[in-house]
C-alpha cells in the first residue's frame, strides 16, 4: 500500500480566501480539462501500483520467497522470480532454459525418493477448489550438488467464464528449519536415551533422588527411583508420605532419634547410613546425601538415597568369613591342645583296667564298667575333634570318590547333640546299600549341616518345640542317582520367595542372624558335584532334596 496521504481537493464554496467564480463550471468527461484530471488521476494510482509492487517485492525479497505463474495449457512455467531461480541455484535464464516441463523439473532437480509424492501433489490440485491453497514440503538437489528443502504452494488463478489454466505457485527454501528441526529431534532423542540411560544406571545402582524444601517440610519430587526403593511408585509416595511427619514413619525405630539429630544438625554432616521400613515390611540399608546452593536456594535441597543393603550384607558377611577362618584356625590349634587330655585320660582307663584284669587291683564290675564307659566316650571325644579339624581345613584337594552316608554320618557326630537338646527327634533313613558318589566329602558336610541348622532355626521360631523332627534320608533312585532329603517341620517357606531362597544375601531371617550365602554357596558346591539341590514346602515344612550321580564303576584292567 502506498505510504502518502490522499489529499481531497477544498470545497470552492468553503475555501477561505478566494470567493467562488461565477463563470467556472464543473469540467465534463469529455472536456480537454476532464481528460487531463483523469491522466492524473491514473498517473497517481500507477504511483501507487509501483510503490505496492516496490514493497512486495522488497518483502518477498526479505522472506527469501521465489514464485512463478504456472500454465497448464504449456505444461511449463512462464514467469519465474529472481529468488525462484536463486533458490534452485541458477541464474534466472538457467531456470526457464531448463525446467521446460513438469517433467524435466522432477526428473533433473527432485530428489528420486520425493518424485513420487510431489507427483501426486500435482495430480491432487483440483481447478474447482477455486482459491484454496495446498502446500507440499520436498528436496530437491541442484546442480552444484546441494540437497535443499523447499516448501512449494500453488493456487489456480480464477478467470471469469472459464476453467483456470494458469496457478501462482511460491517456493521458499526452508533448508535451514528442517535442518533446526533434525538438529532439534536429534537433541530430543538424545536427551531421551540420557535420560532412559540415567533412569537404567539409577535403578542398577538403586539409586534415587528427591527436591526437599525445608522451609514448608514437604517434598517438591521425588524420581521413580526414590520410591521404588520403597516400595512405592512416585505418585503414590507423594501421595502418603509428601510431609515430614509422615515421611518418618519410613525410617526404622532403632534409627528416628539418629535421624532427627542428623536433619537438626546444622554442621556440615551431609551423609547418613540408616534403616528403612519398606511397604512390604522388609529392613533395608540406605545412604542418604544431601546438597543444597546456600547463596541461591537456602531452603531448597536436593537429596539422593541409594540402597546398600547388599553391601553392607557383603561386609558383614566378610566380617563372618574372618571370624569362620578364624574359628578355623582355632579348632585346628584346639583339637590338637584337647587330644592330649583325652589321650592322658583313655590311658589312665586303660591301664586301670589292665591293672585289674592282671589282678593287681580288686576292682568291682561296677568300676570297670564306668571305666570302659570313660573309654568309650574320650574315643567318641577324640572322633569328634578330629571331625572338627577336618571340617575346619579348607578343602583344596581334588575330588574323590566316597560314599555320601559318611558325610550324614560326620554331620550327626557335629550337630546331632545340638539337635536332641533342643528337644528336636531326630529320624534317619538312610539306606544298607553304598552310596558312591565324586566329590568332596566335607564340602557335602557343610552343605548339609547348613540345612540341618537351617531347619533347627525354623523350628525353634516356632511356638514350641514339642512334636517336631528333622528327617534326613538317602538313598538310591532309579535314574541311578543318590538322593539325600533333609525334612522339617519348621513351618515352611512362604510361597512368594520360595523361587529366591538360592540367591545370594537373599535370607527369610533378620538382618542380624543370617548372612543369606549359606543356601547359596550349598547350590553352588552341589552343582560343582553335577547335582541339583531343590526346596519344596510340605504339609509341615520344608524339604530339601539333593540328587547327585552315582559314581561309576570303574573298568579292571586286562
Amino acid at each position: 500500500m502506498s505510504q502518502e496521504k490522499q489529499t481531497i481537493p477544498d470545497d470552492p464554496k468553503t475555501k477561505k480566501g478566494d470567493a467562488p467564480a461565477a463563470s467556472q463550471e464543473p469540467s465534463t468527461p469529455g472536456s480537454s480539462a476532464g481528460m487531463q484530471e483523469r491522466i492524473a488521476q491514473l498517473e497517481t494510482e500507477l504511483a501507487d501500483l509501483r510503490e505496492n509492487q516496490s514493497l512486495i517485492e522488497h518483502a518477498v525479497d526479505i522472506a527469501d520467497l521465489g514464485y512463478g505463474l504456472w500454465n497448464d495449457h504449456l505444461a511449463r512455467e512462464t514467469v519465474a522470480s529472481e529468488v525462484m531461480a536463486r533458490i534452485h541455484g541458477m541464474s534466472l535464464d538457467e531456470y526457464l532454459n531448463t525446467v521446460t516441463s513438469l517433467e524435466v523439473y522432477v526428473n533433473t532437480l527432485i530428489i528420486p525418493e520425493d518424485r513420487a509424492k510431489y507427483l501426486d501433489y500435482e495430480n491432487s490440485i483440483d481447478i474447482n477448489q477455486g482459491d484454496r491453497t495446498r502446500s507440499l514440503d520436498f528436496r530437491i538437489r541442484t546442480p552444484q550438488g546441494n540437497i535443499k528443502y523447499l516448501r512449494q504452494t500453488s493456487r489456480f488463478l480464477a478467470e471469469s467464464g472459464t476453467p483456470p489454466t494458469q496457478s501462482v505457485v511460491a517456493m521458499q527454501d526452508i533448508t535451514e528449519i528442517k535442518q533446526m528441526e533434525e538438529v532439534l529431534q536429534e537433541s530430543r532423542a538424545r536427551a531421551a536415551a540420557s535420560e532412559e540411560f540415567r533412569s537404567i544406571t539409577a535403578k542398577i545402582a538403586r539409586l534415587g533422588h528427591a527436591v526437599w524444601d525445608y522451609e514448608k517440610e514437604q517434598y517438591r519430587y521425588v524420581s521413580e527411583e526414590w520410591a521404588d526403593i520403597f516400595g512405592y511408585s512416585a505418585e503414590e509416595f507423594l501421595t502418603q508420605f509428601l510431609d515430614f511427619e509422615s515421611d518418618m514413619a519410613l525410617v526404622h525405630p532403632a534409627d528416628r532419634d539418629r535421624y532427627l539429630t542428623y536433619y537438626h544438625n546444622e554442621n556440615d554432616e551431609s551423609i547418613i547410613e540408616y534403616r528403612i521400613l519398606r511397604r512390604d515390611g522388609e529392613v533395608r540399608h540406605v545412604e542418604q546425601h544431601y546438597h543444597y546452593d546456600e547463596a541461591h536456594s537456602p531452603t531448597i535441597s536436593l537429596v539422593t538415597l541409594q540402597d546398600i543393603t547388599e553391601r553392607k550384607m557383603a561386609e558383614m558377611n566378610l566380617i563372618h568369613s574372618s571370624k569362620l577362618v578364624t574359628l578355623g584356625e582355632m579348632s585346628t590349634s584346639l583339637a590338637h591342645e584337647l587330644n592330649q587330655p583325652l589321650n592322658a585320660i583313655s590311658l589312665a582307663a586303660e591301664n586301670v583296667m589292665l591293672q585289674g584284669e592282671l589282678g593287681h587291683a580288686d576292682l568291682p564290675a561296677v568300676v570297670l564298667e564306668k571305666i570302659q564307659r570313660i573309654k568309650e566316650q574320650v574315643k567318641r571325644a577324640a572322633s569328634i575333634i578330629d571331625h572338627m579339624r577336618m571340617f575346619g581345613r579348607e578343602a583344596s584337594e581334588g575330588n574323590s570318590r566316597f560314599d555320601c552316608r559318611d558325610s550324614i554320618s560326620g554331620c550327626m557326630k557335629i550337630y546331632g547333640e545340638q539337635l536332641r537338646l533342643s528337644q528336636i527327634d531326630i529320624q534317619l533313613a538312610v539306606s544298607s546299600e553304598s552310596l558312591i558318589i565324586e566329590g568332596h566329602p566335607i564340602r557335602l558336610e557343610q552343605v548339609l549341616i547348613n540345612l540341618m541348622s537351617n531347619a533347627l532355626h525354623a523350628m525353634k521360631s516356632q511356638e514350641s518345640t514339642d512334636g517336631h523332627y528333622l528327617r534326613i534320608g538317602a538313598e538310591k533312585n532309579e535314574r541311578g542317582q543318590a538322593v539325600i532329603q533333609v525334612s522339617d517341620t519348621g513351618g515352611g517357606i512362604p510361597e512368594d520367595v520360595l523361587n529366591r531362597i538360592f540367591e545370594p544375601f537373599f535370607t527369610t531371617k533378620p538382618m542380624n542372624e543370617g548372612t543369606g550365602l549359606g543356601l547359596s554357596v550349598s547350590f553352588g558346591i552341589i552343582g560343582e558335584m553335577k547335582g541339583e539341590l531343590v526346596a519344596e514346602n510340605t504339609a509341615r515344612g520344608t524339604c530339601f532334596t539333593i540328587t547327585i550321580p552315582l559314581a561309576q564303576r570303574r573298568k579292571l584292567k586286562p
